[in-house]
């Protein structure tokens, strides 16, 4: 992947978030309005990579601000198998960045074969992109995707989540005209966090090619943001990073497995409903002589990037926007490795085996 688009891409993304936000209002305000005519109850995001994962961020911003159940469906399979209970009540979201051949574009000739309610988003406008032109309501946020896909995913996420807050003013849900407030200062509150903390990400991320391990651990929102971390090291640096939501990590015993060479990202947003537990995972993962490193709240003791406080609905913006700086600080390490950069890694000091 081009790493200078991507860095471009990722400096813009604030101007692009608040760009997509005022030329789509309009539009997404009349979208939300058809859901409520429409009576849908339900909303599935289809999608592959990182368009799956925006779905997945994206998802609990339905449930808390419009009060609806989303679900985020891995578009192949949709198109294999299918999808239960996809009525005239539900409501399918299909995301394709490019518009590309792919096995999206199956879903979406399956999407629309059946009784949903179909929608498409697409950042490449033109009449040969199906997502645009053949559902009844397709959105254009009109991100860039020349590197890896940050800006992209980012914009998508911020889009979707205007969709849940706009249903929810329709419906007349509490807290909706705050929720909306919130989100049309994210793109300062990311430039903010850029310029704050971006330096110092791209350096923990430099260091991520040392680790025997990496793993991310998030609830609620950000377990996706923990599978969108994933792919991003995966695409840019070749590194494999395990994403979990926060319980799976102590239940399925993964922390029984840390040894010192292993490193943990733990997203913890001020004020999450699950932070007790994240403090708790980040505590636990020191006492086991693994390494830390909290994205969100101050803990204290341990490597952290405090971020501002949002709703945690909100919260996946700002905690992917470290983890892209991160997967750059990666892959921009690995390409200045002249040896076999993707298959070669020296471990931690601590962890080097002769």
């Amino acid at each position: 992947m081009p790493l200078d688009a991507t860095r471009a891409e990722i400096d813009a993304t604030p101007a692009a978030m608040s760009r997509a936000l005022e030329t789509l209002a309009e539009q997404v305000r009349d979208l939300a309005t058809a859901l409520v005519l429409r009576q849908i109850a339900r909303v599935a995001i289809v999608g592959s990579g990182d368009s799956l994962a925006a779905g997945m961020m994206a998802a609990s911003g339905f449930t808390q601000f419009a009060d609806k159940p989303a679900d985020a469906v891995q578009a192949y399979e949709y198109a294999t198998y299918g999808y239960a209970d996809f009525g005239r009540d539900r409501a399918a979201v299909l995301i394709s960045s490019s518009g590309r051949p792919s096995p999206t574009r199956d879903a979406l000739t399956r999407a629309l074969a059946g009784d949903a309610f179909v929608i498409g988003i697409s950042d490449r406008p033109g009449p040969d992109n199906p997502f645009l032109r053949r559902p009844s309501y397709a959105l254009c946020p009109g991100a860039a995707k020349r590197g890896l896909p940050t800006q992209s995913t980012s914009v998508t996420l911020a889009v979707l989540l205007l969709l849940a807050i706009e249903w929810a003013l329709v419906l007349g849900q509490a807290g909706a005209e705050t929720a909306l407030k919130e989100l049309r200062i994210m793109p300062k509150r990311l430039d903010f966090v850029r310029l704050t903390h971006g330096a110092a990400a791209r350096a923990i991320g430099a260091t991520l090619t040392t680790w025997r391990r990496i793993h991310i651990v998030g609830a609620g929102p950000n377990v996706g943001t923990a599978h969108a971390g994933a792919l991003l090291l995966a695409g840019g640096a070749g590194l494999s990073a395990v994403p979990h939501a926060v319980e799976e990590f102590h239940h399925a015993l993964k922390l029984a497995s840390l040894t010192e060479c292993d490193l943990v990202l733990v997203l913890a947003p001020p004020g999450a409903r699950a932070e007790a537990r994240l403090v708790k995972t980040a505590a636990t993962v020191k006492a086991r002589g693994a390494h830390v490193v909290v994205l969100g709240m101050g803990l204290g003791g341990s490597l952290e990037l405090p971020l501002p406080h949002t709703p945690e609905a909100l919260s996946p913006l700002l905690l992917l926007s470290l983890l892209q700086q991160m997967a750059l600080g990666a892959s921009l390490s690995v390409a200045d490795d002249p040896v076999n950069p993707f298959r070669t890694r020296s471990f931690a000091p601590t962890c080097r085996t002769s």
